[in-house]
């Protein structure tokens, strides 16, 4: 059974991603590598931390009681957009997660908006790396030193609790269609395309039945 990360550990992780990025320009790796990056930053469970940091599982809450902030597109919705307006469209969707978390003084908090930074800034290198050229994507700003500990109320954690949740599974959606892109820019894995096809198909067949 895999262990869950701890908090310390997707930091220094994050930290690690991040370096590569210094803000107000970025120095972008090849297309394979900050593609692989996107995909492991998705892979973070900053919810389950948040919870157990928190002691939202103590206090009997559940992931129910966590409204999430936002609608989130299906993988289907998605997949449909070139990859130049998907990304687009990924980058556009995380900043109103890092505006409405970024007012928070928490250190945990702090380290999440830094992910998310992050994350931004390998899509906007993957735009970059597009035969279109995005060079007009501009990287995320810095939420500068991380502050001490700050205690959260309780209405203030079920926000936060809602955002992350949104945020992940939105990046549940983004890596299902990264998965199904080749590993040279402006192409598509044409068989793992075909194969998502199918089983979304077949979902939707059994959902009928």
């Amino acid at each position: 059974m895999w262990a869950r990360p701890r908090l310390s550990s997707l930091f220094g992780l994050t930290c690690g991603l991040l370096w590569l990025y210094p803000v107000p320009t970025i120095s972008c790796p090849n297309y394979q590598t900050a593609l692989s990056q996107v995909k492991s930053m998705l892979e973070m469970d900053w919810l389950q931390s948040f919870m157990d940091k928190q002691g939202l599982e103590a206090s009997n809450l559940t992931l129910e009681s966590c409204k999430m902030f936002d609608y989130v597109p299906t993988v289907e919705a998605l997949q449909n957009l070139s990859q130049a307006a998907f990304l687009w469209n990924v980058s556009r969707s995380l900043h109103p997660v890092e505006r409405r978390l970024e007012v928070f003084k928490d250190s945990d908090i702090r380290r999440f908006v830094l992910s998310i930074q992050g994350l931004d800034n390998n899509i906007c290198c993957l735009l970059r790396k597009l035969p279109t050229g995005h060079t007009d994507c501009s990287p995320s700003g810095s939420t500068g030193t991380l502050p001490s500990k700050k205690d959260l109320t309780f209405p203030q954690k079920l926000e936060v609790c809602g955002a992350i949740q949104w945020y992940q599974s939105f990046g549940k959606v983004v890596k299902k269609v990264l998965e199904t892109w080749d590993a040279s820019p402006g192409q598509r894995n044409r068989n793992g395309r075909s194969l998502l096809h199918v089983l979304l198909r077949h979902r939707r067949e059994s959902r009928a039945d």
